[in-house]
């Protein structure tokens, strides 16, 4: 990987995988990366992912994740996702699964707490420094009908949670709890299927979870009350924005 006016250094994290650093030596608008192939390649180039990072301070934040995601995916099948993790060593690692999870047939609470547990582990062992945030899954339905699973896997989250010391984001309470999906879905932050929250929803529920983290930070810090206010408020400006951008759209 060649790019000029720029420092290339590679990283080699796994024997099939490795991190190359791009480092600017001055602020630039624009750069031109060059990726040339060996002369007698083994393997074929596979990009997982690019990092745009400045060298201030601030909150960096990747998300990866599948369609139709569920525990066991991450537990046992993803093999990259441990090196991957190993590789950044976050600071916190939100786990949100559990939706999938609990319409699943034949799920038992002790191969669910396992499957909970293993990918813990896997994280603590690449990378035991970093915090893990728990979330549980929003209060389901699906043609009119309760996950067979809902409870189970909402059982399992806590108590593993509690167990192994990790943060647990109870999103199911907080929404309102049993049955609250259908009060979402009057307000317009619920989709029809009970499934799945609607753009506005998932902006409310982006919003209250970066709340519960600031809050906790400033707990944490000692900081005043205005903080907490303004982040607040925040909340209600960027919901109240997305409902007039419906109701007016631009021409």
């Amino acid at each position: 990987i060649l790019c000029d006016s720029a420092t290339v250094t590679t990283t080699y994290f796994s024997a099939n995988a490795e991190i190359t650093t791009i480092t600017m030596r001055q602020p630039t608008e624009k750069a031109e990366i060059i990726i040339q192939q060996d002369e007698n390649p083994t393997d074929p180039f596979v990009l997982y992912g690019l990092s745009l990072n400045e060298s201030t301070t601030g909150v960096r934040y990747h998300t990866f994740g599948v369609s139709g995601g569920q525990y066991k995916y991450f537990a046992n099948n993803t093999p990259l996702f441990a090196e991957q993790v190993g590789s950044l060593k976050p600071d916190l690692l939100i786990i949100s699964l559990g939706s999938n999870d609990a319409y699943g047939s034949g799920l038992t609470t002790e191969t669910y707490e396992a499957l909970i547990l293993k990918l813990i582990q896997t994280v603590r062992t690449v990378s035991p420094q970093t915090e893990i945030l728990l979330t549980t899954p929003p209060d389901l339905y699906y043609k009119k009908e309760k996950p067979a699973s809902g409870n189970l896997v909402f059982e399992s989250i806590l108590k593993i949670g509690d167990t192994e010391k990790c943060a647990v984001w109870n999103f199911r309470t907080i929404m309102g709890g049993d049955n609250s999906m259908k009060k979402w879905q009057k307000k317009n932050l619920g989709s029809k299927d009970g499934l799945h929250l609607t753009r506005d929803g998932y902006i409310v529920q982006g919003q209250l979870l970066n709340l519960a983290l600031a809050k906790t930070i400033t707990s944490r810090y000692s900081l005043d009350d205005y903080w907490q206010m303004e982040i607040e408020k925040s909340i209600i400006l960027s919901v109240a924005h997305t409902k007039r951008s419906k109701k007016h759209p631009k021409s």
